[in-house]
């Protein structure tokens, strides 16, 4: 999945403009980056278009989080923001991928 086609899902699926979601897409991302063990992190990243690399390789890891501490930290004032970024996630990633970053736990976390 192409950068431009992965933020237009992201931007469909939470009824928002493209400008919107592309700072949703970078937030979330950084977020989720911040969950997961640098060997994770890094095996999802090179399955990302590369200027969503970035975002997720951006933080070291910091531990779980809940779902208060993960809206918080996207800035998103409710779930459907960053639920839209792992649905699409979620889908342009192999199953291995997937449960390297755990989009079950994520899933659940966000009733996504």
């Amino acid at each position: 999945m192409s950068y431009r086609t992965f933020v237009h899902a992201v931007a469909e699926r939470a009824g928002i403009d493209a400008a919107t979601a592309e700072r949703v897409v970078a937030a979330t991302l950084t977020v989720l980056g911040q969950r997961l063990r640098r060997v994770d992190a890094q095996a999802v990243a090179e399955r990302l278009p590369a200027p969503l690399r970035r975002h997720l390789l951006a933080s070291d890891y910091q531990g779980d989080l809940d779902a208060e501490e993960l809206l918080r930290r996207t800035g998103s004032p409710d779930d459907r923001h960053p639920r839209a970024v792992v649905a699409v996630l979620a889908e342009s990633l192999d199953e291995q991928a997937r449960t390297q970053l755990r989009i079950s736990d994520l899933r659940a976390l966000l009733r996504a």
